[in-house]
């Protein structure tokens, strides 16, 4: 099956470059899935390759029950060394335990926020491209591409987000990740967000999209991958193509 992308490009302040590829709905039907991890490969690839970028990839658990995703760990286990951490949207709801009121205040059929965000590493570098394939078009996928190691960008993430988290039993998570949108990118305090991500990419659930944020051009890594413009804010690509 053939996948088309619409990469939709919004530039901001200071030539960071946000893209937005709306999916329909996610999970997207599987048989698109190949397509979606086929460029996000290419992207990983082509950008790290280009501005010597070391690759990172992270599995957000809050909708991994979809569509059986969570059966998908064991398996992999060995392959991905996955690592539990933290996920904080530094510019919403920050992390809380439930409260009284939540379940009291709650009209009936409502469905609770959701404050624990729990986040998986892809800890092996070479089950990067498996883990990619698998999850990718499930609303959970992400990867970032750093300058330096991604130990450095760990300490560096816990250092700015562990102050926006207040409830002490969230502090025993070894790692704290950023779970950032193209809103994120208008925000103050973006730059610390990033920390030496340079590429960060996340599948949106709540938006239905895959979002990127760049501080580097991507034009040059799309035109590698056979991402055709359209206009100067408009890119297609297309699996095969």
């Amino acid at each position: 099956m053939t996948t088309e992308l619409k990469l939709k490009r919004t530039p901001i302040q200071d030539r960071l470059e946000v893209w937005r590829i709306g999916v329909g709905k996610f999970p997207i039907p599987a048989g698109q899935r190949r397509g979606l991890a086929e460029f996000l490969l290419g992207l990983m690839h082509a950008a790290s390759a280009r501005y010597s970028l070391t690759e990172s990839v992270w599995i957000e658990a809050t909708h991994i029950h979809l569509e059986g995703a969570t059966t998908l760990i064991g398996p992999n286990a060995r392959a991905w060394a996955p690592q539990t951490g933290f996920g904080i949207h530094p510019d919403g709801v920050l992390p809380r335990m439930w409260t009284d009121e939540d379940f009291s205040g709650a009209a009936f059929g409502t469905k609770l926020p959701t404050f624990n965000n729990q986040v998986f590493q892809i800890s092996r570098a070479d089950g990067y491209v498996s883990a990619i394939q698998a999850m990718a078009g499930r609303g959970v996928l992400m990867f970032a591409l750093v300058t330096g190691t991604v130990d450095a960008y760990k300490r560096g993430m816990r250092t700015t987000l562990e102050p926006l988290v207040k409830e002490r039993a969230f502090h025993a998570y070894p790692f704290f990740f950023p779970l950032l949108t193209a809103t994120s990118a208008s925000n103050a305090h973006f730059a610390q967000w990033m920390g030496n991500a340079s590429v960060y990419v996340r599948e949106v659930f709540e938006e239905q999209e895959v979002q990127i944020l760049s501080a580097v051009p991507l034009g040059p890594c799309f035109q590698t991958m056979g991402v055709h413009e359209t206009s100067a804010n408009l890119w297609i690509w297309s699996s095969g193509g």
